[in-house]
């Protein structure tokens, strides 16, 4: 699998995890603020949205996996612009991507 094709990849399921993440954590204090046939709906259906955020984030660990394999551990575990991270997790495993910029790579968050 190509690196942009994984990347990509990570943003959707990132992307898809939040939105369950916040219909499965929402849903309740929704209700209480506004209740409607849609929030109602949404407070009924919360066991769903939570096993599906489940699945979505056990996919996007495993597309970050996938993109440590692919592009090398010591390649994986830089911080901006190729310094090493030391003591947090790598910024682009978090709510970042990295884009391929010639042999630097530039920090590129995506909300």
């Amino acid at each position: 699998m190509e690196e942009t094709t994984i990347r990509v990849a990570m943003r959707a399921t990132a992307r898809i995890s939040f939105v369950l993440f916040l219909g499965a954590f929402l849903g309740d204090a929704l209700y209480r603020l506004m209740p409607a046939a849609a929030t109602r709906w949404l407070k009924a259906h919360k066991d769903g949205f939570t096993l599906g955020f489940a699945g979505s984030h056990t996919v996007h660990l495993a597309f970050i996996l996938t993109l440590v394999v692919a592009i090398g551990r010591e390649h994986a575990f830089k911080g901006n612009h190729g310094r090493p991270v030391h003591g947090r997790v790598p910024a682009h495993l978090c709510s970042g991507c990295w884009r391929s910029a010639s042999s630097s790579h530039i920090l590129v968050f995506t909300f």
